[in-house]
């Protein structure tokens, strides 16, 4: 937090600078300007960059457009126009200053965007591992690795040319069967997540790293679970990607597991995300 904390003075100071130098020392429209649209072009790229459709982001980047349209009529026209009151031109140049960051009031209050985090990691926030704990969770990696069988890595060396980042989200991959018996389902006021522990290779190997006992996850939308749904390599029938499941597939060892957590949810809502998963 003290980190933290002295980063954020710093860059308030900073900008507090610029502002006030912008204030006093800017005697042409051009540094607002630039301002103005180097802002812009920044809440835009955090807006395409951040997770949506594409009319979310077209609907999101509109107000940014509008604010800076008006910033930037604002400059001309009013900061330096024609009025030559040293004292008007004083206080505009103020109100401009103070549009600057207008766009970041904007996204805080009204768009609540959901976009990556550009703050660097600090020590507070996220856990130090030092030398030497890294060396003793390599060795434990290697002691647990041991139980993964070679017949296991051997099976997950196979499968993964078979995965590709850029074709992951299989297309029409989902039968209209699975779409009918989910529409059925929206009689049943809850969706479910499926929380598992198969023993496939991948799991057990996830394991090796992650140290939990589940690390696989699925959502259903009947009690009965014959509509789960999740990513998964497709048990070599399938490209991976979203693919449908059943329950045989949950038991490749004798110790498998599953924990299934009931959410609530309107119609309206489970048939939202029935055509989301359709889309």
């Amino acid at each position: 937090m003290r980190n933290n904390g002295l980063l954020l003075r710093i860059s308030g100071s900073a900008v507090l600078v610029f502002l006030t130098a912008l204030v006093y020392w800017a005697d042409n429209f051009i540094l607002f300007v630039l301002a103005y649209v180097f802002l812009f072009i920044f809440m835009l790229a955090r807006v395409w960059l951040a997770p949506g459709s594409i009319f979310e982001k077209i609907f999101s980047s509109i107000p940014y457009s509008f604010v800076m349209i008006l910033q930037l009529v604002f400059n001309v026209f009013v900061t330096y126009g024609e009025n030559p009151d040293p004292l008007f031109r004083l206080a505009a140049r103020i109100i401009g200053a103070v549009l600057i960051p207008f766009p970041f009031l904007l996204d805080r209050l009204f768009l609540h965007r959901k976009v990556p985090s550009l703050s660097l990691p600090f020590t507070d926030n996220n856990r130090v591992i030092s030398y030497a704990e890294f060396l003793e969770n390599r060795e434990e990696i290697r002691k647990k690795m041991k139980s993964v069988s070679r017949i296991d890595l051997k099976e997950i060396m196979e499968d993964l040319p078979r995965h590709s980042s850029f074709r992951y989200i299989n297309k029409e991959s989902l039968s209209e069967a699975y779409f009918q018996a989910a529409a059925e389902s929206l009689d049943d006021p809850n969706i479910y997540i499926i929380i598992s522990n198969t023993g496939s290779p991948a799991s057990e190997l996830n394991s090796v790293f992650t140290k939990k006992s589940y690390n696989h996850v699925s959502l259903s939308f009947d009690k009965d679970l014959k509509t789960i749904v999740s990513y998964n390599g497709g048990e070599k029938i399938y490209p991976p990607g979203l693919n449908a499941e059943m329950l045989e597939y949950f038991h490749k060892k004798e110790d498998s597991a599953i924990i299934v957590y009931g959410i609530s949810c309107t119609k309206d809502q489970k048939e939202l995300l029935i055509r989301r998963v359709k889309d």
